[in-house]
């Protein structure tokens, strides 16, 4: 039994590919599958007899299927006669599940000045990459990714172009995980051997998104469109640039930018949050140290270059356009979410543009369309595949060049502004969502709740003119991974 894979299902599921067995803890109880037939056995693994886990059904559905109620949690697992295991497994939204997002403000920030000395100090690109991978060693030889995973927790870690990220979630063992997070994300060790010995981990991190052909046509379109933005740098950095990074770099890194001011602390989960509160300002450690300035840089509104291809190893093109657009903080929350209404307008699978596309054979699969901005860059990209780039690129010209013209049709406007209403919505219903939400707005001063208000606000007048703002042909850039060429 303990060799048994361990799944975490939630709703929408698929277990179709789980032949053997299945291992589903919910609320104490493990719910054990074998070829179809169920045992239901508690944390001593003790088995509950079916009689005893059928008094605690609610009601029935459907086709048969049984909604079977343990606790705050709903599971489906089984046929009306109780001995088959169904296609889809569903848990309630009301899982007792906790997030903690740990972050700090950084990562592509390489040149700054220490207020206190006046000291400018530039360092290479992929610090902070290299920095989220190293918190986790520990001076006594343990690692606390290791640790965690003991503990039954699924912890991560990740480096964006403007912040990292330390990150676990867990259906068990909370308060200890949390401890663990505190004590590594404030504890760094650094040693000229394992700096050295991260470097070859790092190359082979970099080498393998360089063969990634999505992330080089998205990496290639920001070097299209910024000349200076750190944005148009791999925030792993290069093969190069981490050969540069030492101890010392770290550490400086570190106390500049892993401070209380520059962090915060997300919480997302089943418990008391003034009692959570009090217990993380017990073990919080670091203090504020050095104050830093940001070097600032002007770029440049045009764009930087009009087009990047370069050949892979990949069956059809693969494009990317990006519109370059000037950064502001007004209305930044109604600007942000009335942008991701007009993509939903102009490239979702029911806008116009996408059934040419797809009904003249010119895609081969959805379309993707995504705004990001922050203090000092935005913009929005358009990406696919296709066997012939410039004529998606000439139909989606045409018909956003219609839809200036023309104004859109208030049945699209709605029926775009409530999807994306109900996605927000929907993001609040999963613990880790949640959290992943705070987080990423937090560095832009902007409280989720803020989006839900600010929809009310959003006209279809204010859609047209974002419209003419922001899909301006000087300001658009093609990035293109073509396949290789026999013999190359």
């Amino acid at each position: 039994m303990e060799d048994d894979p361990v799944y975490r299902l939630s709703k929408g599921d698929d277990i179709d590919d789980i032949f053997d067995s299945v291992v589903l803890w919910v609320n104490g109880l493990r719910v054990v599958t074998l070829n179809g037939s169920f045992n239901i056995l508690n944390e001593k693994n003790e088995l509950i007899s079916p009689g005893r886990w059928f008094k605690s059904i609610k009601n029935m559905t459907k086709d048969g299927q049984i909604i079977v109620k343990t606790k705050d949690n709903f599971v489906t697992i089984l046929n009306r006669d109780g001995t088959q295991l169904l296609d889809y497994c569903f848990l309630d939204a009301n899982i007792h599940e906790c997030d903690s997002y740990y972050v700090a403000r950084n990562s592509n920030d390489n040149e700054f000045i220490i207020k206190d000395t006046n000291e400018k100090i530039k360092v290479p690109d992929g610090v902070a990459h290299f920095l989220e991978h190293k918190l986790f060693e520990q001076e006594d030889g343990t690692n606390s990714l290791n640790t965690l995973s003991a503990l039954g927790i699924d912890a991560n870690a990740y480096t964006t172009n403007d912040h990292t990220a330390f990150l676990f979630e867990c259906t068990n063992n909370y308060e200890q995980a949390l401890d663990e997070l505190l004590k590594y994300v404030q504890n760094p060790y650094f040693t000229d051997e394992n700096v050295e010995k991260e470097k070859g981990i790092i190359a082979q991190e970099i080498n393998m998104y360089d063969d990634e052909p999505e992330w080089k046509v998205y990496i290639n379109c920001m070097k299209a469109m910024y000349k200076k933005n750190p944005i148009r740098i791999d925030v792993a950095g290069s093969i190069e640039s981490i050969q540069k990074i030492d101890k010392d770099i770290l550490y400086t890194c570190y106390n500049n930018f892993y401070v209380p001011e520059n962090m915060v602390l997300v919480m997302t989960g089943n418990f008391n949050p003034e009692e959570m509160i009090e217990k993380v300002k017990s073990k919080i450690t670091i203090k504020n140290r050095k104050h830093i300035e940001k070097v600032e840089y002007v770029e440049d509104e045009n764009v930087n270059q009009k087009k990047i291809s370069e050949a892979m190893d990949v069956s059809l093109p693969i494009f990317a356009f990006g519109y370059k657009i000037k950064p502001t903080n007004k209305d930044k929350v109604k600007r942000n979410l009335s942008i991701e209404i007009l993509l939903e307008i102009l490239f979702g699978t029911s806008s116009e543009l996408y059934k040419e596309l797809y009904e003249k054979g010119l895609i081969y699969d959805l379309l993707s369309a995504s705004y990001e901005s922050a203090k000092d860059y935005a913009h929005a990209i358009i990406q696919g595949k296709t066997l012939d780039v410039e004529k998606v690129k000439q139909i989606i010209e045409e018909k956003i060049e219609k839809y200036k013209n023309d104004g859109i049709q208030d049945k699209e406007f709605e029926r775009a502004k409530r999807k994306i209403y109900g996605l927000y919505v929907r993001e609040f219903n999963e613990v880790s969502a949640t959290s992943i939400m705070f987080v990423t707005n937090y560095f832009k001063n902007i409280n989720p709740f803020e989006y839900i208000e600010s929809y009310k606000t959003i006209s279809k007048d204010y859609l047209e003119d974002l419209l003419k703002e922001i899909f301006v042909t000087e300001k658009m850039v093609e990035s293109c991974i073509t396949p290789k060429e026999t013999g190359e």
